[in-house]
């Protein structure tokens, strides 16, 4: 196998500056999407929304719970 064919598992790769702001960019992009997806969601339909978030509390509550 050649290097740098399976970045995917390489841990140790270092990215340069330029790289590391590139990446950072599509995170923001991305967290930005889904920011506004989930806007638009809860303005649609608020009372689905704060149901969905309490079952996710309840459940995450019951998961912590039993450690």
């Amino acid at each position: 196998m050649a290097l740098g064919t399976n970045k995917a598992n390489d841990m140790t790769e270092a990215f340069t500056p330029i790289q590391l702001q590139d990446k950072l960019g599509q995170l923001r992009e991305g967290l930005t999407d889904t920011d506004q997806r989930v806007r638009s969601i809860v303005q649609e339909r608020p009372f689905v929304a704060v149901l969905g978030a309490l079952a996710t509390g309840y459940f995450l509550g019951r998961l912590i719970a039993r450690r």
